[in-house]
This record gives C-alpha cells, sequence and structure tokens, in this order.
C-alpha cells in the first residue's frame, strides 16, 4: 500500500466490520422493497403510495450516509 497516499489507513478489522452492516444495511432496504413490491395493489387501494415513497427515500439516505461515512475516507 502505498503509504503516501493515504497517510491514516483503515484498520482491516474496523473495515470488514463496517462493510458488515453496510451488507445488512442493503439486506434491509432490499427485503422492504420486495415486500412493498408484494403489497403494490394493497397499496394503492390505501393510496399510500406517497408514503411508502418517502419511506424507502430516508432509508435509501440513512445507508448512503452511512456508506459515505464509514466505508469511504478522504484521500486528499
Amino acid at each position: 500500500m502505498n503509504r503516501r497516499c493515504c497517510p491514516n489507513p483503515p484498520d482491516n478489522k474496523k473495515t470488514r466490520e463496517n462493510s458488515r452492516k453496510e451488507r445488512e444495511s442493503f439486506s434491509k432496504i432490499l427485503n422492504s422493497t420486495q415486500e412493498t413490491i408484494n403489497g403494490i395493489n394493497t397499496i394503492k387501494v390505501f393510496s399510500k403510495e406517497s408514503f411508502f415513497t418517502r419511506m424507502f427515500a430516508r432509508k435509501l439516505d440513512h445507508h448512503f450516509r452511512f456508506v459515505q461515512h464509514h466505508l469511504f475516507f478522504n484521500l486528499t
């Protein structure tokens, strides 16, 4: 590893743990999406499309903030 590009390389154990957490988080998003798709007729009957859209957007935002904060580090 070129130490000049990354003066404080992340700890491998911490990186693995954060990667595991990221996969779990994304898995929850995929499961939620699958449940929503399976129940789309019920959602439409009760006119809850906007609610589920906002809920999905919040989950994605939370996931991407986690990824940005824990898995990517600043190289500059």
